[in-house]
């Protein structure tokens, strides 16, 4: 089996499509997963529901999806988040430190567009009171109100 890692899936993808993908296996949106020795087929929930399928062996990794990105044969953010999927099933699991974790997050934020940071970043405002009370004091007197 080919070794999947970022710089492989960015190569296939582009930036722009690893970072969608990313965001898509983080929200759980891949669904049945099904492997054998050299292909995985899954559904990719999100407006529409995706069939991909990936084609493995130690030396290719090649991608198919029927969203209209795709159009049967391009490596789109689904084939991303389903071969990211694929390479957590596969890496033996270790401990999540803190460390670990920021340094993924952090660089799950990087590839966000402004836009994408903003629109994350008011989600997670909305379901924190205790936040969204401190910026808001924050916002009024940056306005000097």
């Amino acid at each position: 089996m080919i070794k999947i890692d970022e710089a492989l899936l960015i190569k296939l993808a582009g930036v722009g499509a690893f970072g969608r993908g990313l965001h898509i296996l983080e929200e759980g949106r891949v669904r049945k997963i099904e492997s054998t020795e050299g292909s995985t087929s899954a559904i990719v929930r999100g407006n529409h529901q995706y069939d991909v399928q990936l084609r493995h062996t130690h030396r290719l990794l090649e991608g198919a999806c029927d969203c209209p990105d795709s159009q049967g044969i391009d490596f789109c953010k689904h084939c991303v988040a389903v071969a990211l999927a694929l390479q957590e099933d596969q890496a033996p699991t270790k401990p999540i430190t803190k460390k670990n974790a920021m340094s993924a997050i952090r660089r799950n934020l990087s590839r966000l567009t402004h836009e994408e940071l903003t629109e994350e970043f008011l989600r997670i405002v909305g379901r924190d009171r205790a936040l969204r009370i401190d910026l808001l004091q924050k916002a009024q007197f940056a306005s000097g109100a």
